[in-house]
């Protein structure tokens, strides 16, 4: 699902429990009004009033907050790992990824695992298989260059751990395509 302004201002609204604080803007006169009835009609108003633009402002803070996240986090997470099916018989392992800007279809791209040096090792280069109209990306691992066939296993059979340290980037890397002797 696409992430729409709108959208960003509903889940923040949610996040930050504007419909609670809703509700209690709604009620809070009745129940000021009941408790003290010669209130002065200003103050009746002045609280929930408050409270409205109090939601407001936080709301827009949290959507301010959450774009400026998601504009730090460039490349897509790997969402779902699994064996290849029929059609794509040549791939090792196939990736759901989220969606990104940075990937087109039938571009390749390069596999990377993260390892518990928090280095990136080069695993192989695949190719975006499809791009669904949910704007979630497929990718298929094609070949690959170092010993990692056992995470290349775990990660076809969606292992958690696995995926969560493996990285898709748009783009192959020199040593991938280089002839021997450059």
């Amino acid at each position: 699902m696409e992430k729409t302004f709108w959208r960003t201002i509903w889940s923040s609204y949610r996040s930050v429990y504007g419909p609670v604080m809703t509700v209690v803007a709604i009620v809070l006169p009745f129940v000021l009004w009941q408790w003290e009835p010669n209130l002065a009609v200003s103050v009746r108003w002045v609280l929930p009033i408050g409270v409205l633009l109090f939601m407001v402002i936080v709301t827009m803070a949290d959507a301010a907050y959450q774009n400026f996240i998601q504009t730090k986090r460039l490349l897509p997470r790997v969402i779902y790992g699994l064996e290849p099916y029929t059609g794509l018989e040549d791939a090792k392992a196939l990736c759901l990824l989220e969606p990104s800007v940075l990937f087109s279809h039938n571009t390749l791209v390069s596999f990377y695992f993260v390892d518990d040096d928090e280095f990136e090792r080069f695993m192989g280069i695949g190719r975006v298989v499809n791009i669904q109209e949910d704007g979630k990306i497929q990718t298929a691992l094609l070949n690959v260059f170092t010993g990692l066939e056992a995470e290349v296993q775990e990660l076809s059979q969606n292992n958690a751990a696995v995926l969560g340290k493996i990285r898709v980037k748009p783009n192959i890397p020199w040593r991938a395509l280089a002839p021997k002797e450059i």
